[in-house]
This record gives structure tokens, C-alpha cells and sequence, in this order.
């Protein structure tokens, strides 16, 4: 055994310091290419996705996954306070466990809750995001109604060395810190990130609920959050490929009292998570074959020194485990014809004190996918069959079609599919009031797409792109808790019908010194309750927080040096309540934010100072009811970045 770790050892270490691999070829074919994509990004390929790739995620490296897709998305990022504090997504009038976070195929949604927190993650961790709006659920798996967030790590095989670092100092005791060193060859990469994040988040805000709307500094706010990545990327002899890579990713946060309280916050809560996964793959002239496995620890403590009974307080501590397991079939009959199986093995475990036992589950999913390309015309067919002791699973069909309709300039295209949700732990296990009997989410969706350029093409020096959206959709059996004799229950409580448009239009002018980016985006979202389980009075009604109009605009001019942006987002007047009730509900907003950049080079170096103003107009608003958001703040940063064996893409 020892000796086999010595000559594995060994082995990377002479790659590392080996200056090349004639076996490795410095480009890769087309056919390449196309045989190791993601399955997520195979079969999503026709519908349409927000994706940010590697060189803006580090334009972004200080935010968090919620700072960086509220800058995109008109609506739908639901922040219960300043940095750091619980951030939901809630898209196409879906609630917050209805998207679907993965990171390199890991789930980063709470085993206990089924929703992710996007302030626990932040935008540097990745390489690549993609956002798909009601994505599919016979490729995603459970809780893709309102869509999926795929983020993923890759190798920069066309720069062995590179570092990347940028700190940036703003209002109200904002510190952040990103590093990224790597360092390879053709044959390995190593790559290693730091992430550091901590604010005091004592700013002054008006209160609505007390009194004479006095003016109250956020105290008892403040967070810290530290993380740490680690890949190896390996290609082996023989066409394998091994990726290796862990996350650690701990944070504490004070959290505040609400608006309209006398009193301050008292409860603290921590939270860490632990997160690898290794995955190998071989490919043949036609196929490719991949197997992988992953385990994912969580803990949380909470600890409210002013609550409980008698004065003791209030302290809980939960630990939960999900490990995976799986492997995969693909194989390219033709240039045309392409098709896909496999199965995925998961184990829960969850030590709850409110669950009142240790809580083990296996999941098994089996799954496959066809891609048929006819002219013009490309389909996906994909279908899914979980499986779950005591239960009757859907079987989730899933079929795209995009066509070509003019070459280069216009693309139609159609999406339906059915979906489900698998109730969280909570939802089947918390003592008093889980209920093991409630039955899975089910629904469907239906989805017609359109992208035009009615100005120029794709990478054209200057081009318009409108691309809209409508879809319709529908979720039986919604879970929700309800209060009952002593203590709340969930049940499943409703059916939602949610149907909208989203357009945007993208701009682009390109003169080879400068380039001018702009995109303005409006969406449409109609949500009601269609059937609800006790009550006449909410049918028909918009549900809570979704607005039924929303929008964004963004700006950018950039040179070779300097760049400037401004970006614009408002939302519609949005509900609090399920009877719609106009006292409760939140007024309409707008936010501003602008920023500037300059960069320069030294000796391979480039240097980018920037400056950005979040809030310009000090808008005083509430993205969740009675939760305070700081006002204007400003921010300063400083970036370093680094390529060895390519030039600057500035």
C-alpha cells in the first residue's frame, strides 16, 4: 500500500516540474470537446441560461452568490437582511426550495429545509454559473419548478501558472479577500483558492414600525466567513481524466433584531460545511464513460442567550451527511445522434435533536437522455425514475426542441416536462409537527422561446439580441406550514398555477479599442393559488413576495484600461400576506448602482483599480418584510492578476 502511494506521489510530482507531454496535443478537436461536456450543460444547451463565465466571476470575486445574480435577475433574490444574512431565490413564482443549487454535481441545499442560502456562497468558489429558468426535472432531479444554478470547476489547461487576487474595503466594516494560486502543467493542475469575508453591518436606517419613523443604527449584525478550495485536475494516460476537489466553508453571524423592535438581537448562529468529491473519466473515439462520488458534512449551532425558559436560553446543534455515488454511459452514434444512461446512488443522515432519532435514507435515481439533431432542428429527450422505500415516484419526462430558423440570427424553441419535490426532513421528521405522510410536490411545465438578432449576429462588432420567454406552470400539493393546536404543521396546503414573459434585449457595439455592452430586461409574473386546502379566501390571489412586473438595465463602456458600469434593477409593489392585504404589502423599489475601473500592467501583471457605489440614491427599501437593508455604500478594491502562457485578455 505504501509503495503504491509512493509511486503515485512520485508520478505527480515529476509532472508538475515536467515541461510537456507529447501525448497531449495543446489544442483540442471539436469532437473532444463536445464528448466531455456536463450532462447539465449537454441537454440544457436548448433552452436559454444566464452564464457567467470565469473571467467575469472574478470581475465579481468580492460577492456572494446572491449579490451576483441579483445583478442579473429583475427579481427573485430574497435577502432577510445585510451581508451575510439567510438569501433565498425564487424564480418564475416558485418558492425558495423550488431551485435547485449544485456545485461540481453536489447539492447546496440544506438536507433539513431544502432551500440553499446564497449568502453562505460565495461567486469565487466556481469557475462557471449557469441560471436555467424552469429547468428540467428529469435532468435536475427534485425542486427544479423554478429552475437550477449549476456551478462548476475547470482546468486552464492554456495557462499552467496563474495567480488572482483582489481585496476590496467598503461602508459599515465591509472587509473581503479572494486569492487564487495555480500552478501545473499539461498533465496536472493544482489549484488552490482562500475566500475571507467579515462586516460589522451597523448602518443607519429610517424605521417604519416605530414610532415617528426615527432613524436606528443595525446593531448585533455583524458576520465573518472564511473558505477554502483545493483542486487537482489530472489527465491521466489513455485518455482518463481525475478531478479531485474540497470546500470548506465556515461562517458566524449575529442576527439582528427585527425593524420595529426595542430591544437588540441576542442569537448567534455558526455554520460549517465540508464538501469533496472526485470524479473520473475515460474517453473512447465515440463515447465516453465517468463515474463519481461525493460527500457533503453540514453543521449549524444556534445559540439565543435571551431566549428560553427560566433564563437558560435557547441552543440547538444539528449535523447532517449526504454521501453520493454514481456512473454514467455516453455514446455519439453519428454526428446527429447521441444518447446517455446512468444511476445515482444517495445516503442521508441527520442527527436532529427535533427529529427525536437519527434520520438515514437511500435514494436511487436512474436516468437517461437522447439528443437527435435533424438540419435545423436539435431535440432533447431525457427522463428520470427516483426511487424512495414507502413511496410511488414520478417518472419525470423532459423533451426541447430548438430550431435554427435563419442561420445565425433567429432561434425558436419549445420545452415541456413534469417535476416533483421530495418534502425536506423537516417537513416529514420535526418534533412537534412533521407529518412523514405528506406527499412529494408534483407538476409541470411548459416553456415556447425565442432569440433574434434584428441587428447584426453573434460576435458581430455591433449586434441587438432580443430573447423572450413564455412559459406556464404548475405545482400540485404545495407544502406549507400552518399553524395549528399549540404548534404549526406542514401540509400540503395548495395547487399554484404561475405563468409569465421575460424579455430582455442585449446590446453590443465593438470597435476594437472600446466596447459598449447594454441589456434591459423586464419580466412578467402572474402566481395564484388555483386549490387551497383550507380556505376560499386566498384563491386567485398573487402569492407573497412575487411581483407581478420587474425589470433591470445594466451599462458598460470598457477599454484596454478603464471601464465603467451602471446598473439598475426595480421591482413591482410585491404582497406579504396570502389574502393580498394592501396594509401588509411592500411598495415598489428601485436600486442604482454604478462603478468604475482602471487597469494597468507591470512587468506580465495586470492591476485593476475599481470603485463601486451600491445604492447611488439611498433608496430605503424591503426585500422581505420588517428585515433592514443598509443604504448608499461605497467600495473600493484592488485586484492582481497573473497568467503564465497567455496573454492578458484585457
Amino acid at each position: 500500500m505504501y509503495n503504491r502511494i509512493f509511486v503515485l506521489a512520485a508520478w505527480l510530482l515529476a509532472a508538475l516540474y515536467e515541461p510537456g507531454y507529447a501525448g497531449v496535443p495543446d489544442t483540442v478537436d471539436l469532437r473532444e470537446v463536445q464528448l466531455v461536456h456536463r450532462r447539465e450543460v449537454l441537454f440544457h444547451s436548448g433552452q436559454q441560461a444566464l452564464t457567467i463565465d470565469r473571467e467575469m466571476i472574478f470581475r465579481r470575486a468580492q460577492a456572494t452568490l446572491d449579490e451576483l445574480l441579483s445583478a442579473h435577475l429583475p427579481s427573485g433574490i430574497l435577502s432577510y437582511g445585510p451581508a451575510g444574512s439567510l438569501s433565498t431565490i425564487r424564480l418564475r413564482g416558485a418558492g425558495s426550495n423550488h431551485t435547485q443549487v449544485n456545485w461540481n454535481g453536489i447539492p447546496l441545499g440544506s438536507l433539513t429545509t431544502g432551500t440553499p442560502d446564497l449568502s453562505l456562497i460565495p461567486a469565487f468558489a466556481a469557475d462557471r454559473l449557469s441560471l436555467v429558468p424552469g429547468a428540467s426535472g428529469s435532468l435536475a432531479g427534485s425542486g427544479t419548478f423554478g429552475g437550477a444554478v449549476y456551478l462548476s470547476n475547470e482546468p486552464d489547461w492554456s495557462s499552467p501558472a496563474g495567480v488572482r487576487m483582489k481585496t476590496e474595503t467598503g461602508s459599515f466594516g465591509d472587509r473581503r479577500l479572494q486569492a487564487a494560486f495555480r500552478v501545473g502543467n499539461k498533465r496536472v493542475q493544482w489549484d488552490t483558492r482562500l475566500i475571507h469575508h467579515r462586516a460589522a453591518n451597523d448602518f443607519p436606517y429610517h424605521d417604519p414600525y416605530l414610532p415617528g419613523n426615527p432613524e436606528v443604527t443595525q446593531s448585533h449584525s455583524s458576520f465573518r466567513s472564511l473558505g477554502v478550495v483545493q483542486h487537482v485536475f489530472l489527465r491521466l494516460p489513455r485518455h482518463h481524466d481525475l478531478n479531485i476537489g474540497v470546500w470548506y466553508q465556515d461562517r458566524e453571524k449575529e442576527i439582528p433584531a427585527i425593524m420595529g423592535s426595542y430591544a437588540p438581537g441576542t442569537a448567534v448562529q455558526r455554520d460549517s460545511s465540508l464538501r469533496a468529491y472526485i470524479q473520473w473519466r475515460k474517453r473512447y473515439t465515440r463515447s465516453v464513460w465517468s463515474a463519481h462520488a461525493a460527500t457533503v458534512n453540514d453543521y449549524m449551532r444556534y445559540d439565543d442567550a435571551g431566549s428560553g425558559e427560566n433564563g437558560e436560553g435557547l441552543h440547538s446543534f444539528y449535523h447532517t451527511r449526504q454521501t453520493f455515488a454514481g456512473t454514467e454511459y455516453r455514446r455519439y452514434f453519428s454526428d446527429r445522434l447521441m444518447a446517455d444512461a446512468g444511476v445515482r446512488y444517495e445516503l442521508r443522515y441527520a442527527d436532529v435533536p427535533n427529529y427525536g432519532r437519527i434520520i438515514r435514507e437511500t435514494h436511487i435515481h436512474t436516468y437517461g437522455g437522447l439528443q437527435w439533431k435533424a438540419g435545423p432542428v436539435t431535440t432533447h429527450f431525457t427522463l428520470r425514475k427516483p426511487f424512495y422505500t414507502g413511496y410511488s415516484m414520478p417518472l419525470l419526462v423532459s423533451l426541447a426542441s430548438r430550431w435554427n430558423i435563419l442561420s445565425a440570427r433567429w432561434w425558436t424553441g419549445i420545452q415541456a416536462g413534469n417535476r416533483y419535490r421530495l418534502p425536506s426532513l423537516n417537513e416529514w421528521y420535526w418534533t412537534p409537527g412533521g407529518d412523514p405522510s405528506l406527499k412529494p410536490e408534483t407538476g409541470w411545465n411548459l416553456e415556447w422561446m425565442n432569440d433574434a438578432y434584428i441587428i447584426g449576429f453573434e460576435h458581430a462588432s455591433t449586434s441587438v439580441l432580443i430573447r423572450t420567454s413564455l412559459y406556464s406552470s404548475y405545482i400540485n400539493n404545495w407544502i406549507q406550514w400552518v399553524p395549528g393546536e399549540g404548534y404549526w404543521s406542514p401540509v400540503n396546503y395548495r395547487n399554484v398555477w404561475s405563468r409569465g414573459l421575460d424579455m430582455s434585449a442585449f446590446f453590443e457595439h465593438n470597435t476594437g479599442s472600446s466596447a459598449i455592452k447594454g441589456k434591459v430586461a423586464y419580466q412578467f409574473s402572474r402566481a395564484t393559488n388555483r386549490k387551497v386546502y383550507d380556505s376560499q379566501d386566498i384563491l386567485d390571489k398573487q402569492l407573497p413576495y412575487i411581483p407581478v412586473h420587474s425589470g433591470n438595465i445594466s451599462l458598460s463602456w470598457e477599454t484596454v484600461r478603464t471601464g465603467i458600469r451602471l446598473e439598475q434593477q426595480w421591482n413591482g409593489k410585491r404582497f406579504t400576506t396570502a389574502d393580498n392585504h394592501p396594509a401588509y404589502a411592500l411598495d415598489a423599489w428601485m436600486r442604482t448602482d454604478v462603478g468604475a475601473s482602471y487597469r494597468i500592467r507591470l512587468t506580465g501583471w495586470t492591476v485593476e483599480l475599481s470603485g463601486r457605489i451600491r445604492n447611488l440614491f439611498h433608496a430605503e427599501y424591503q426585500l422581505v418584510r420588517s428585515y433592514a437593508l443598509p443604504g448608499r455604500s461605497f467600495h473600493m478594491s484592488v485586484s492582481l492578476e497573473w497568467d503564465h502562457g497567455r496573454k492578458s485578455h484585457h
